[in-house]
């Protein structure tokens, strides 16, 4: 069957400091919580975000990988409010966000 996918990179370093603002093990809860608080499934897992900030500063930090299924076709329309949260508590200038129409089938 068809579904959406959205891939979630959640970085975390300061958007003003380029500093980290948390760490990958404390984040990863936090970010299972809020998801699972609007009831969305998900898998999480860690990486590393690189990318040159305007300033002209290169910039690697660690990031949550968030991968979403929308198996019941719900999850869409709940992750923008997850995302301003997440960019507000994070103070991040964006998040990345990858939506994608994928065959899948849970067996």
């Amino acid at each position: 069957m068809k579904f959406t996918r959205y891939t979630i990179s959640l970085g975390l370093n300061d958007k003003d400091t380029l500093r980290p603002v948390d760490v990958y093990e404390h984040a990863s809860i936090e970010v299972a919580g809020r998801l699972s608080q609007l009831d969305v499934s998900c898998t999480i897992t860690r990486g590393t975000g690189v990318y040159k900030h305007e300033r002209g500063d290169v910039v690697i930090e660690e990031t949550v990988v968030i991968s979403i299924i929308d198996f019941d076709g719900t999850a869409g329309a709940k992750l923008g409010a997850f995302i301003d949260g997440v960019k507000r508590d994070y103070n991040q200038e964006s998040v990345a966000v990858v939506t994608d129409s994928i065959e899948s089938e849970l067996r």
